[in-house]
């Protein structure tokens, strides 16, 4: 026979086992909601109202037809009140037990993809403790025990919820033409069944404007673009012979070289390269989007004829010269930026960005994509440009551009940066303060008062003698790693909209925050951070 006696809920020194301890990490956990598996939920026995964010609320591919009205304010973790979209009742699962829950549904950013509070607790009869990271609920006569990941704390704010298959939100399906594996498409997985096939009849249609092998690129007309290295005509060129050195000397005597060539020899061309920072806002905010990649795009460019000896190369069976512009030419990024504006003068900032070989088809309307495409392929095709087919990726709503996450969410951290950053060691060496302090200021625009936050090892680049990574050191560079663990999604300003900016002055730095109100919610724009010069303070 079943018992029907309660059993009793408690913990025990033996349930903190496999948890990291000491710690003040909240409850944070994987679980069904709405037939899917959800990570980084976070249960919260304080709160009194189950929240979803809008990651889950897309991810669940919910509708605002669907949402019942609610619209009593609420109070986030910053003290601020939210106007709520809605409300929605969803089942949420554990093993061996379903609960009906009611959802707020509310437009605010969060680490978290929803919070479970007391009424879900309460109707699972369920205890949590935040100490030994799990909840525990009476079932069928047993315990059942839910466990919390602490780890899931530390993973990027990108990861959102799975689909059933526990796979991220955003996936690509490969689509290969006839039986060779080698060649294919990537298309958007989450793209609906009718606009994936007729994408895919249209990327077949095009074959002709793809390329596989160096074979099928039959390279830009001379006469549209060339490369010219413009080499200062009272440059002498000087034949010397090969001389070995020390391997401590090599890249020293290698980068003065770089130097004097790039500032003398070849003077450096003058044509605009557009501002990163901008074209990511460009892009931000289109539903569909697809990002081109061209096969081996420098090479698809012709040397000029008289400059082709001047790029005379020896190899041990011979001496050769380029035909093709060739990576690591100084003013190489030039010339392509001037051959797609060119190409695509009627496009760009319209329907399409291109910074250097990175272009982006972009569209307002899910509808027009195609149309979008077709016409991009169609200037691809008049040009000659041939692109990588495996390096593109099509119908998709958020991509990696110009090292940035562009997200239905707004501008988000490359994970791959991040990752690289959690990864690091504390440095031994002004040379290691030095790559760090690089991989730091290409993640300045997220990372608040950025100056402050690094200025205790800023200290130490030039300390080749007396150099001693303090406690201070270590401290700051540990902050910032947390940091970057949950770092900010950044927004995009809209034509004409009012902006507000928050400055902050220290002894040593000055910073700005950019921010914009977006239905009662501010969102950062971009951070910027100064430090001051001794005559500045």
């Amino acid at each position: 026979m079943r018992s029907s006696t309660t059993p009793i809920l408690g913990f025990s020194d033996k349930d903190m086992e496999g948890t990291y301890q000491p710690h003040d990490d909240a409850l944070v956990v994987t679980i069904r909601i709405g037939g899917y598996d959800v990570r980084r939920v976070l249960v919260d026995d304080g709160s009194g109202a189950e929240i979803i964010y809008p990651d889950l609320f897309n991810g669940l591919k919910l509708r605002e037809e669907d949402l019942e009205k609610y619209d009593s304010p609420l109070v986030g973790f910053d003290g601020k009140q939210v106007i709520p979209r809605g409300m929605i009742r969803l089942p949420v699962q554990v093993e061996g037990t379903e609960v009906q829950v009611n959802f707020i549904i509310i437009r605010a950013y969060s680490p978290y993809t929803a919070i479970l509070a007391r009424p879900w607790l309460h109707a699972m009869g369920a205890v949590s403790s935040t100490l030994h990271v799990m909840v525990k609920y009476p079932v069928r006569g047993t315990v059942g025990v839910l466990h919390g990941s602490q780890l899931q704390l530390k993973k990027s704010a990108r990861e959102v919820g799975s689909d059933k298959d526990g796979d991220s939100a955003e996936e690509l399906d490969k689509i290969f033409i006839g039986e060779d594996k080698e060649r294919y498409f990537q298309v958007g997985s989450k793209l609906p069944l009718l606009e994936k096939e007729e994408l895919v009849q249209f990327l077949q249609d095009n074959l002709d404007v793809f390329a596989w092998t160096t074979y099928d690129v039959p390279g830009i007309d001379p006469e549209f673009i060339c490369h010219h290295l413009n080499v200062n005509p009272t440059a002498i060129p000087r034949k010397q012979p090969p001389r070995r050195a020390s391997q401590e000397h090599a890249e020293a005597v290698k980068e003065e070289v770089s130097k004097r060539k790039q500032a003398w020899a070849c003077p450096k061309d003058p044509f605009p390269i557009p501002r990163i920072d901008q074209l990511v806002d460009a892009t931000v905010g289109h539903p569909r989007m697809s990002f081109l990649d061209a096969f081996q795009g420098y090479h698809q460019i012709s040397m000029s004829l008289n400059d082709q000896e001047k790029t005379a190369f020896q190899a041990p069976n011979g001496n050769y010269h380029y035909r093709v512009m060739p990576f690591g030419l100084k003013n190489a990024g030039s010339t392509y930026q001037r051959m797609v504006t060119r190409m695509f003068d009627s496009q760009l900032g319209r329907n399409m960005e291109a910074y250097i070989d990175d272009m982006v088809i972009k569209s307002k309307k899910t509808r027009d994509h195609l149309k979008d495409l077709h016409e991009t392929l169609s200037v691809l095709r008049k040009y000659k440009l041939r692109l990588n087919a495996s390096k593109c990726s099509f119908g998709v709503g958020s991509g990696k551009f110009l090292g940035y996450m562009i997200t239905h969410r707004g501008i988000e951290v490359n994970p791959d940066q991040i990752k690289a950053i959690l990864g690091l060691h504390p440095p031994r060496n002004p040379k290691e303060v030095q790559k760090l302090a690089g991989m730091f200021a290409t993640l300045n625009r997220f990372i608040s008062r950025s100056a402050d936050r690094c200025r205790p090892f800023y200290r130490l680049l030039h300390k080749w003698k007396d150099f001693h990574w303090t406690d201070e050191c270590n401290l700051a560079f540990e902050d910032l790693k947390q940091y970057l663990m949950n770092p900010p999604i950044l927004s995009r300003p809209e034509k004409e909209e009012v902006l507000y900016a928050y400055l902050a002055v220290t002894n040593h730095a000055v910073s700005l925050v950019l921010v914009r109100n977006d239905d009662g919610v501010q969102k950062p724009i971009y951070y910027i951070s100064k430090s001051l010069q001794e005559a500045e303070q």
